[in-house]
């Protein structure tokens, strides 16, 4: 029996060795496979290193400049408003420095029109609006009817002009109103417009009820050639019109409403 036993022992040995080195296999094969699958085995892991750490580009400093109106459509002996906004921005804080100016349309200035500007320099700061108005003013005796307004904005960064274009229609309006009795002038009593050759005289009823008549008489004897006392029934109430056009540049016709007795001498008189 004790041969026996001797004889069987290192195949009992064998299969025991046979065991343990698949077991070492596995925990090497078990260690491997959490390290590619992103275990929390303290292995490193691969991750998006994420934006540099340099610092971001300064804002560039700039002024936009706009015009609430770019064109205007008006008549003789108007004023007429422009609102200009500059708006800094990127920190931009300085003076900007406004002017006007008025050309036809080979660029000639139109010396026969008035601008003015009720804010010749401005104080800008940073990213805060600021306003400026400018003021054409249409004579009353001008044929220059088209052009072009220019507003220049100049500050250390440079000049930005903008432009607003202007079409002046050959006439002169006035709205004429009613105070019970009475009618209201829209210019002052014995004062006197210069008109040219061509000129439209435009009188408007803008009384809710009543017509409103116009006279006319001549100044001196030498009325304005075309213009005439306007016949009966008048103007009527709500934008009732009564229209005259300077037909000669000389003459002059004083010219009232004929209302309940009420008159008032105002002088339209013919440029030379």
């Amino acid at each position: 029996m004790n041969g026996t036993a001797r004889v069987q022992q290192p195949a009992v040995f064998t299969r025991v060795a046979a065991v343990l080195a698949l077991s070492l296999i596995g925990c090497v094969v078990g260690e491997a496979d959490p390290g590619v699958e992103g275990d929390d085995d303290g292995a490193p892991q691969t991750s998006d290193p994420g934006p540099g750490t340099g610092s971001n580009p300064s804002p560039t400093p700039k002024v936009d400049v706009t015009a609430d109106r770019t064109a205007i459509s008006t008549e003789l002996a108007t004023s007429n408003a422009v609102t200009l906004t500059l708006k800094p921005s990127g920190g931009f804080t300085g003076t900007a420095t406004l002017t006007a100016s008025a050309v036809d349309s080979t660029g000639a200035p139109v010396t026969a029109w008035n601008l003015t500007l009720d804010k010749p320099t401005i104080e800008l700061t940073a990213d805060t609006s600021a306003t400026a108005v400018v003021t054409l003013k249409v004579p009353s005796a001008v044929n220059v009817l088209a052009g072009t307004v220019k507003i220049d904005a100049t500050t250390s960064l440079g000049t930005i002009t903008t432009q607003a274009t202007v079409t002046v229609a050959k006439q002169i309006t006035y709205a004429m109103r009613l105070n019970g009795a009475k009618c209201i002038y829209p210019v002052a009593a014995a004062s006197q417009t210069t008109i040219s050759q061509g000129t439209k005289v435009r009188w408007v009823n803008q009384d809710a009820a009543n017509r409103i008549i116009i006279h006319i008489g001549a100044v001196g004897g030498k009325a304005i050639t075309g213009f005439d006392h306007e016949p009966d029934p008048g103007m009527a109430p709500n934008g009732g019109t009564f229209e005259q056009t300077a037909g000669s540049t000389t003459g002059a016709v004083d010219w009232y409403c004929h209302n309940r007795d009420n008159s008032q001498g105002i002088t339209l008189r013919a440029a030379p």
